[in-house]
Formats: C-alpha cells, sequence, structure tokens
C-alpha cells in the first residue's frame, strides 16, 4: 500500500494514504488497542552475547512476545468482567515454536508472569485471509516508523497521518521488564545446561 506495489500498483499516493488513514480510523472506531514492543537488534544481540555468550541466537520476536504478552494478560484483567484472550499471529514459521512453547510455560507460571487470561494454545494464520491481521500489520508499520522517529530516524511526509493516528491507540502497560529478563534467561540456561554466560 504504502509503495504502491502488487494490487495497489496505478492508485495515486493520495489514494493509497487515504485508504490507510480510513482504515487506521476503523480501528479507532472500535476501541482497537495496540500493544507492542520495540526491540533495538543490535542492543538485544550485544545484551545475548553479554548473557549466552557468543553463538547463542534468540529471535527477537520470542523475546518481545513475553514482555507484550505480560500486557495483554493484564489489559483483559482491568477489562469488565475480566474477559478471556487468545493469541491469533500473522504465519511465521521461524518463531511458532518458540511462541507456543512460550505461550504454554506462561500460563503455567506463577507470579508477575502468569498468563492468567490467556486460554487455548496459540493460532498462526496466512494474513492474506485475515482482514484483522491484515489491519494490525497496518498499525505495527506505523509503530515502526514511530519507533524510528525517536531512534532519530527522519520521518518521511507519507508515515506521518499514519503515526498520528496509531497515537490514541497506543496502550502502554506494565511489561514486568526485569521479571521477563530474569524469564528469558532462564529457560535459556534451563535448554543450554552446560553454557556458561559469556562477556563483552
Amino acid at each position: 500500500m504504502r509503495n504502491g506495489e502488487d494490487y495497489f500498483r496505478g492508485f495515486p499516493v493520495s489514494h493509497r494514504l487515504a485508504f490507510r488513514d480510513d482504515c487506521l480510523k476503523v480501528a479507532q472506531k472500535f476501541g482497537l488497542k495496540l500493544i507492542y514492543r520495540a526491540i533495538v537488534k543490535k542492543r538485544f544481540q550485544s545484551w545475548i552475547h553479554g548473557a549466552f555468550g557468543l553463538g547463542v541466537f534468540i529471535n527477537p520476536h520470542v523475546a518481545a512476545f513475553p514482555l507484550v504478552a505480560r500486557v495483554v494478560d493484564e489489559y483483559l484483567k482491568s477489562l469488565p468482567g475480566s474477559p478471556l484472550g487468545i493469541f491469533i499471529a500473522d504465519e511465521n514459521r521461524e518463531i511458532i515454536g518458540d511462541v507456543e512453547k512460550a505461550i504454554k510455560l506462561l500460563r503455567g507460571a506463577e507470579g508477575t508472569l502468569k498468563l492468567g487470561q490467556i486460554i487455548e494454545k496459540g493460532f498462526f494464520v496466512d494474513s492474506a485471509a485475515s482482514l484483522l491481521i491484515q489491519l494490525c500489520d497496518l498499525c505495527v508499520y506505523s509503530a515502526r516508523k514511530k519507533e524510528e522517529a525517536k531512534a532519530g530516524l527522519p520521518i518521511k511526509p507519507i508515515d506521518e497521518g499514519g503515526i498520528q493516528l496509531i497515537e490514541p491507540l497506543i496502550y502502554r502497560g506494565n511489561e514486568a521488564y526485569k521479571d521477563t529478563i530474569d524469564w528469558l534467561v532462564f529457560q535459556q540456561k534451563k535448554e543450554r545446561p552446560g553454557d556458561k554466560p559469556g562477556s563483552v
């Protein structure tokens, strides 16, 4: 949509931006909450090397998931009637196994990180088959541009409207950052009992 490719080839920029804005206004109308965690990959890789030594790779999506999941669980608890929820995600074969495992472990955890409102396993579907996931993709793209701007990268005029429209959607909760990091370290060391922490 942004670059005028595939289906959007031939549509003028003004038409594509108006369509993007209309989609994000639909999200606002129905009270969609945007919960995300931006991870700077280079900084994350440096932390991995410091915590576990060289040669260890953890997909940043896997590290972001428990941070986001904690906020989702907290948000569900705060709603009237404390509704239950499930995670439905865009299909990504690289992380399906890790995310499924994290959901299972966190549902059975005790204390701060327990996913008490999450039922069932996670579900992964092709975003092409789900308008809701496509809408989420659109929100996440604008969130990425917002985070890039915070990091000092220039914002292109084409992205400014999307950033403004997602601002009211963003929900910031308690990520329980330290507890999550401790949990990630514990899980990795449990899977690699012979490894010794490295240093950088």
